[in-house]
């Protein structure tokens, strides 16, 4: 009843902006909003129809392109019924196609995701994981990686986080990937502060994190691996968390939250806003289906029997997080999440902002195309209905609609036209507001002062990372190409 309850204020909510810019075309409001609605009923009947939240293993063929197919079919039907019920000249027909677009997904974002995390089966799911970690449980043994590159900074941190962890039968992997100022010799300090045999430090060439990973899970003989960055921190009771969510024999993996620590000027501040909404909006709606999309490097945990039968991590994109989660999804597992949190730090310039957003996005789009194969097989289930899909969605549709939208603003302005850039800026406001009170809400230390940041991510920030992912689209499509040619040379 709760989630009908918030499915339909969400839809009447999203009806009043609809007949804002649609005032005088209920028609094209309907065509707009069929998307978001048809896509969430779908959803609901998946999961009570075949119990998906709790056995993905079915392998009955339902259709994958329910975002896409939807949103295509509302996107042709629009010009239609201009072109056949009004007489408007053409730019008008334009603008009403980017108008319904932006309203579309907007619709797609608020009526699909925000219902999905109050839903019942996530209560359910969060009450049945509050139970406590008998004795048993705690005799696990659990091992705690740590890469670390010129981290001489940082290293000292999270290692005093890590003597504070209220978890006896542990050990602490410090992997040391060829660092060449001191973080070799400060990790080396600790061995005196942890017990006798719970704390190395391994020595390795430089061969980037995945390597330095794969190296550490070798000398690991916990049968949990918990994999934590060097600039982070985590909390006291992080590892009974990890016990308790483990005790769900279907998960084999868990991802944990990521705070921003280092909120010292403006867009650190934005990433922070943007790290809460990713988490507590999108993430936490797919953890309703145990399909958190990518175990972060701050904080994540695997089973060690799991990771190696999929062969660790691999080399081959720039996100070897993302890639490792999509590799143990695809067994058909759960990969579930926990509240504890980890603190880590962020760009503080927009030139570093943009070589960790290039990073992330080219090795998003690697990932993608590496597991391309979900698509051609109904065995992944809801994977392939909806997570792929929506991921693809949000890298390759919303940027390039964003872009085309600021020119038709742009010119919009230069012909003094104002009422279209004042209806834009007043649904992503709408857009961003609801997200982030959504998301400070779910937080137990709720900052409200970041809702002071919507603005500037709505028209300086969102920008920004549209531009990067792009950007990097087209940087790897353009590697891919110069890869098959040699591939066609040799």
């Amino acid at each position: 009843m709760k989630r009908l309850t918030i499915t339909i204020i969400f839809l009447a909510i999203q009806l009043l902006i609809g007949l804002l810019i649609f005032y005088d075309t209920l028609l094209l409001l309907l065509v707009a909003l069929l998307p978001a609605v048809i896509s969430f009923v779908y959803l609901q009947i998946v999961l009570t129809r075949k119990k998906e939240t709790i056995d993905r293993s079915n392998r009955k063929s339902y259709t994958p392109f329910i975002f896409f197919g939807l949103m295509i079919m509302s996107q042709l039907s629009i010009p239609l019924i201009l072109i056949f019920y009004y007489s408007e000249p053409t730019g008008w027909i334009i603008y009403t196609i980017i108008s319904s677009s932006a309203f579309t997904l907007s619709s797609l974002m608020t009526i699909f995701f925000i219902p999905l995390i109050y839903s019942r089966e996530f209560s359910q799911e969060k009450v049945k994981m509050k139970r406590s970690v008998n004795a048993h449980d705690l005799m696990q043994p659990v091992s705690i990686i740590v890469p670390a590159y010129n981290e001489e900074r940082n290293i000292r941190a999270i290692l005093n986080s890590l003597l504070e962890v209220d978890y006896q039968n542990r050990e602490v992997i410090v992997v040391d990937d060829g660092s060449t100022d001191k973080t070799y010799s400060i990790a080396t300090e600790y061995k005196r502060h942890f017990p006798k045999g719970r704390f190395s430090v391994i020595r390795k060439q430089n061969g980037g994190k995945s390597s330095a990973l794969n190296y550490g899970i070798r000398f690991a003989v916990g049968d949990i691996i918990v994999i934590i960055d060097a600039d982070s921190i985590v909390e006291r009771n992080t590892i009974k968390e990890v016990i308790r969510e483990f005790q769900d024999s279907r998960v084999i993996s868990i991802a944990g939250d990521c705070i921003v620590s280092n909120r010292v000027n403006f867009l650190s501040k934005c990433q922070a806003l943007e790290y809460i909404i990713s988490i507590n909006v999108f993430r936490r709606a797919f953890g309703v289906l145990g399909l958190v999309l990518i175990v972060p490097g701050p904080l994540g945990a695997f089973r060690r029997k799991a990771m190696i039968e999929r062969g660790l991590y691999d080399q081959d994109t720039r996100t070897e997080d993302f890639d490792v989660t999509l590799k143990l999804l695809k067994t058909g597992g759960i990969v579930s999440e926990i509240s504890s949190k980890s603190y880590t730090h962020v760009p503080t310039t927009f030139k570093d902002l943009y070589k960790q957003k290039t990073r992330w996005n080219q090795g998003a789009f690697q990932t993608l195309f590496k597991h391309k194969d979900i698509m051609s097989s109904a065995k992944h289930g809801l994977i392939r209905i909806f997570l792929y899909p929506i991921k693809l969605l949000s890298l390759l549709v919303l940027p390039l609609f964003d872009i085309v939208l600021i020119v038709f603003t742009v010119q919009a302005l230069l012909t003094n036209d104002f009422v279209f850039p004042i209806i834009w800026f007043a649904l992503f406001m709408y857009f961003y507001s609801l997200l982030a009170i959504v998301a400070i809400t779910s937080q137990k230390q709720k900052d409200w002062r970041l809702v002071l940041y919507i603005p500037f991510m709505s028209l300086v920030y969102r920008q920004f990372i549209d531009i990067i992912i792009i950007k990097s689209l087209f940087e790897i499509l353009i590697q891919k190409y110069q890869n098959r040619l040699v591939s066609r040379r040799n």
